[in-house]
């Protein structure tokens, strides 16, 4: 799990599991924690064995309603990529605005 912070701002994040099905798609279950108001960015990259980015995607976790303080979202995230992946994983995340 990572965690970044900037103006009082904090998102972390787990990269939960991952699979390759084809040389053509990757997918990842990704949880995601940040305060129940904020919006929090994160991008997904998938990589081939030579660790070269091969499929790449940014995903907009948004405020949650009727909630108060830290929540937690999950996702699942499915990539294309242009060749084999052999891993998938969180590449950032963050606050808009910060």
């Amino acid at each position: 799990m990572f965690a970044w912070s900037g103006n009082n701002a904090t998102v972390s994040f787990k990269d939960v599991s991952f699979t390759t099905p084809d040389p053509w798609h990757a997918t990842e279950d990704i949880e995601v924690t940040k305060d129940a108001s904020q919006t929090a960015y994160c991008t997904v990259k998938a990589q081939d064995s030579s660790f070269g980015v091969v499929g790449w995607k940014q995903l907009e976790f948004g405020p949650v309603a009727g909630a108060s303080g830290q929540t937690t979202q999950q996702a699942h995230v499915v990539l294309r990529t242009q060749t084999g992946a052999v891993s998938v994983s969180i590449d950032s995340c963050w606050v808009k605005g910060t």
